[in-house]
């Protein structure tokens, strides 16, 4: 299915998540994200949570097993005449939205603390799916870091692979400040990432920063080499990542592979959890001039 998003019509599931949950607006030139009382109708999708009582009997329809980072597990979708959703056999809890993909439920599983962290996982496939509906825009596994001059270093890698061992050490040493993306980077032909990750009790809006440099952790990599920003692009493209998630609707396949990051960008191919590499900590404190 492909990505809608567009001109949403209220539905069953918006109905019932009323005022209590989250939104994405998404047609701005800057996305915004947060609770649903700060964007209110500016809101193009909706994540909420929904009592068990909406979901009764269904047709149970395909199961489906994803792999994901270092997990896996099964779910199963249903169609529940007014709106359609899907079992997670992992989180043991549903996910239910209207036709017009407009507004996501979900229900509460054992866990009441995870709630968040499954809605925000929703918002950030809407947001990813409509960003790369967009001209020239992809989609990388990659943590973006902030350099201190507001630039941004990526670090690309598959999970497993040390992108947040290397970001602890180089926040350590003062070569960056903070991150702007935590897993899936979303740049431009231009050279610039998209960032935005939705907060729980405040409505956050995207922000544009230049790629100053990125990291490719690479397995097959034995020691810090440069590498032309071409390759990089590619390696950082076709690296698999959680988003946008296949087994919900409304996802848009990412390029197989990503022409370039824009010019200027300086790449550098490193083994994995290189975060202890002195060579490549001092190679990239260098470029943000510390």
């Amino acid at each position: 299915m492909s990505h809608r998003y567009d001109r949403p019509v209220p539905g069953p599931v918006r109905d019932l998540i009323g005022d209590a949950g989250w939104g994405l607006r998404l047609h701005d030139t800057n996305p915004r994200a947060g609770p649903l009382p700060s964007l209110g109708k500016a809101a193009d999708v909706c994540v909420g949570v929904v009592g068990d009582g909406v979901v009764t009997a269904g047709v149970r329809g395909e199961r489906v097993r994803v792999t994901e980072s270092a997990q896996s597990f099964d779910v199963e979708r249903y169609d529940f005449g007014a709106f359609a959703g899907l079992w997670h056999e992992r989180g043991q809890n549903w996910i239910v939205w209207d036709d017009d993909l407009g507004a996501f439920g979900i229900t509460v599983g054992p866990v009441p603390q995870r709630t968040w962290t499954y809605a925000k996982f929703v918002l950030r496939h809407a947001l990813i799916s409509s960003v790369l509906g967009r001209p020239g825009h992809h989609c990388l596994h990659a943590v973006g870091a902030s350099l201190p001059d507001g630039d941004v270093l990526l670090l690309a890698g598959p999970s497993g692979s040390g992108k947040t061992y290397l970001y602890e050490a180089l926040r350590q040493r003062g070569t960056v400040t903070g991150w702007v993306e935590d897993d899936c980077a979303m740049v431009d032909d231009a050279g610039r990432i998209l960032a935005l990750i939705p907060a729980e009790g405040s409505v956050a809006t995207a922000t544009r920063h230049r790629v100053r440099a990125m990291v490719c952790l690479d397995q097959r990599a034995e020691a810090v080499s440069d590498v032309d920003v071409r390759a990089a692009s590619r390696f950082a493209g076709q690296t698999p990542s959680c988003w946008p998630a296949p087994w919900l609707p409304g996802a848009t396949r990412r390029q197989p592979e990503v022409d370039s990051l824009g010019r200027g960008v300086v790449c550098l191919r490193a083994p994995w959890r290189s975060g202890d590499d002195g060579r490549l900590l001092d190679r990239l404190a260098a470029l943000s001039g510390g």
